[in-house]
C-alpha cells in the first residue's frame, strides 16, 4: 500500500511504467525525468500508480512510502536500487 507524502509533477523524457524508479534525465533541466537504468544512476522517486509516456507529466513520489515495481527477489531489510528496467 502506497502511503505518500510528497508528490511532484515532472515531464518524462522516456515512458516510464508505474511504480518504478526515476532520475533526472538532465541535470539542468530538473523538471524532466526517465526510468533509473543502472544501480549507479543517482535515484530521484517512485513514479505513481499511473506512470506515463514521453512527454507527458508523470507524478513521482519523493517521501513517504510507495509501491515498487521489484525486478528479482527481495528480503525484509535489504538495501533496493535500480536495475536496467527501473525497477528495484
Amino acid at each position: 500500500m502506497s502511503i505518500p507524502s510528497l508528490i511532484r509533477s515532472y515531464v518524462a523524457t522516456a515512458v516510464v511504467a508505474a511504480c518504478t524508479i526515476v532520475k533526472f534525465t538532465d541535470a539542468s533541466a530538473t523538471s524532466k525525468v526517465g526510468p533509473a537504468a543502472a544501480n549507479t544512476d543517482p535515484l530521484w522517486g517512485i513514479a505513481d500508480a499511473q506512470g506515463g509516456d514521453s512527454g507527458d507529466t508523470v507524478d513521482v513520489i519523493l517521501d513517504g512510502l510507495a509501491d515498487v515495481k521489484l525486478g528479482g527477489t527481495v528480503q525484509a531489510g535489504d538495501p533496493l536500487t535500480s536495475d536496467a528496467n527501473a525497477a528495484a
